[in-house]
C-alpha cells in the first residue's frame, strides 16, 4: 500500500539514496525528517572521523567557513558511500537552553 504522504514527495528525491557524513548521531534528527518529505532513503556514512575537517568549538581549526566544511563532508560522504546525492550539517544539536525561561514552561 503506498504512504499516504507518497504524492508530497519530491520527485528528484523519491526512492533516492541520500549519504549524509556524520559521527555525532546526526542521522536520528535529520533521516526521519528528509525520508518522510522527501520519500528518500537518508544513509549515515559513519567510516570516516569528521573531527580532521574542523570542530564547530574551533577546538581543531578549520580552513574555510561552515559552508565549505559541510559542502566537504557531503562529498566525502558521496565518495565513500558511492551514492550520487549526499547532504551535510555543520554545527551542533542540542535542548533549547532558553525554555526555562519561558514563562508555563516546566521546569525538571
Amino acid at each position: 500500500m503506498p504512504s499516504p504522504t507518497a504524492d508530497l514527495h519530491h520527485p528528484t528525491y523519491a526512492g533516492q539514496r541520500i549519504a549524509l557524513l556524520t559521527q555525532h548521531g546526526k542521522e536520528r534528527v535529520i533521516a526521519p525528517v528528509l525520508d518522510a518529505a522527501l520519500g528518500c532513503r537518508v544513509e549515515r556514512i559513519g567510516c570516516y572521523d569528521t573531527d580532521q575537517l574542523g570542530t564547530f568549538t574551533r577546538d581543531i581549526p578549520r580552513p574555510g567557513s561552515q559552508v565549505d566544511a559541510a559542502r566537504t563532508k557531503a562529498r566525502i560522504g558521496m565518495a565513500l558511500s558511492g551514492l550520487t546525492v549526499g547532504i551535510a550539517s555543520e554545527g551542533s544539536f542540542g535542548p533549547d537552553p532558553m525554555p526555562a525561561c519561558w514563562p508555563g514552561i516546566p521546569r525538571s
